[in-house]
């Protein structure tokens, strides 16, 4: 690997680079050798940061099975294959078989006067020798610099002659070369790996272990000279939340809302159904105007991140499309359909739905439904007040009597329903139509609860009467 650090980034510059891959710097780390003869991997103030074994870390030496992720891309350290592992005592002596003639003679020629000495032993008397005695010391051999030492504590090796420089020398190269050839293989397969374990839309497990759902994140900003209208969605860890300002129109809402993983898998499937990530840019930009117009929409996956900006520009379709299926979200899930309306839209229905519930719950005994109806045109006060600042005097005085009404309507189904259990006991089966059939009348929505168990039950009980 030579003395040189091997930078890793998306600059062409780097030693290994890694192109189309947001999460890196174009700097964002290297790799080196060090004095000590250790592999070290070092961060270059990266923006997302370096991991090993999934902690962030600014330097640290690497040992075999470390996992380096870059960005996307994670590298795994390896032993060198093929280095000898540097010995404390020399090696036992060979045992020989006792010479026979029915053993061939060996006919290889003799070079290194090391064998010539072992065989004058062994002709030798067997006697008990003293164990050679072996210096130890601190001081790493020449040779060193070929073996990556992977942390811990200095071995006490023996000394020993240093390598020739030519072998160091390739030792040195081929480990560069193993090292490299890692790298790009990691860059080549790993995307297509994580994409056949990890499909797109699934939550997947990052290295640390934990559990990556995916993220969304939505924004939209219109800004003139008289007004600066902004609204915000991110949706993360199974929660929403809503952030909507209007400065001309004194609007400011704020909400948060639990959501199942399903919905959110759904609404992930629903924006890569529309191409969304097939857009070729991160940034569509026009020209300056005197109106802004800026909208970001950022989908995280595990550690795939798609974020594409509009600035000043027609939007490409399958951002619009995007742009639609969040918009709906908003809308359905979190109440948001008020808008696109004026201020004096809303004021002005508010003040007509208040004045007709009141007059529903004045005349809430000349027919069933008239406090039900009032509850709910109590309810759209709320809705079309919500996000009017500062709130009429009308908001807080239909909170007040929607909760009266409530309280009325409840208390009148509760007495309904005691009634109707007592006549079914008693088999007064009339009366218990009759009980019934008023709680559907009190109760309009066929989709309300009290509805329902009043409708299953009427059921019964028609059972029971003569037919007709």
């Amino acid at each position: 690997m030579g003395s040189d650090p091997v930078t890793i980034g998306r600059a062409p510059q780097c030693d290994i680079v890694i192109p189309d891959d947001q999460l890196v710097s174009s700097e964002h780390a290297d790799v080196r050798v060090d004095e000590h003869g250790q592999l070290v991997v070092r961060d270059l103030e990266s923006v997302n940061g370096t991991e090993i074994n999934g902690e962030p870390v600014e330097e640290s030496v690497l040992k075999p099975g470390d996992e380096i992720a870059i960005g996307s891309t994670i590298f795994e350290v390896i032993e060198e294959a093929g280095r000898p592992a540097r010995e404390t005592e020399p090696p036992p002596p060979r045992k020989r078989a006792p010479a026979t003639e029915k053993l061939p003679v060996a006919t290889a020629p003799v070079t290194e006067e090391v064998e010539e000495e072992e065989e004058e032993e062994e002709a030798e008397p067997p006697r008990k020798k003293k164990k050679p005695e072996i210096e130890e010391t601190e001081e790493v051999s020449e040779e060193a610099p070929a073996e990556l030492n992977f942390g811990g504590k200095p071995k006490r090796v023996a000394k020993k002659p240093a390598a020739p420089l030519g072998r160091r020398l390739m030792s040195l190269g081929l480990t560069a070369v193993i090292f490299i050839v890692l790298i790009v293989g990691g860059i080549i397969i790993w995307p297509q790996v994580r994409q056949l374990i990890f499909p797109a839309g699934v939550a997947t497990i990052g290295i640390s272990g934990e559990t990556r759902r995916p993220d969304l994140f939505y924004e939209k900003i219109e800004a003139n000279t008289q007004n600066i209208f902004r609204f915000a969605m991110r949706l993360s860890g199974g929660k929403v939340t809503l952030n909507v300002d209007d400065l001309k129109q004194r609007r400011h809402v704020q909400r948060e809302k639990k959501v199942g993983e399903g919905l959110i898998m759904e609404l992930v499937r629903q924006i890569e159904r529309g191409d969304f990530d097939k857009l070729g840019k991160d940034k569509y930009g026009g020209f300056p105007a005197d109106r802004q117009e800026m909208a970001v929409i950022e989908l995280t996956r595990g550690t795939h991140v798609k974020r594409v900006e509009i600035e000043n520009t027609i939007a490409p379709d399958a951002f619009v499309n995007a742009q639609k299926v969040l918009e709906e979200f908003a809308q359905n899930e979190m109440g948001i359909t008020t808008m696109n309306r004026s201020r004096e839209e809303l004021i002005k229905e508010a003040d007509d739905a208040f004045l007709r519930g009141n007059q529903l719950f004045e005349q809430r005994d000349v027919d069933y439904p008239n406090l039900y109806n009032a509850i709910k045109a109590f309810q759209l006060v709320q809705v079309d007040l919500e996000i009017i600042e500062p709130k009429p005097a009308n908001y807080a005085a239909a909170v007040k009597n929607e909760a009266k009404a409530r309280d009325m309507l409840k208390e009148r189904i509760n007495n309904l329903r005691f009634n109707a259990e007592q006549a079914i006991k008693l088999g007064e089966w009339a009366k218990a139509q009759t009980c019934l059939s008023e709680i559907l009348a009190r109760v309009p929505d066929r989709e309300d609860e009290r509805y329902k168990e009043a409708d299953r039950k009427l059921i019964g009980v028609q059972g029971h009467l003569p037919r007709r």
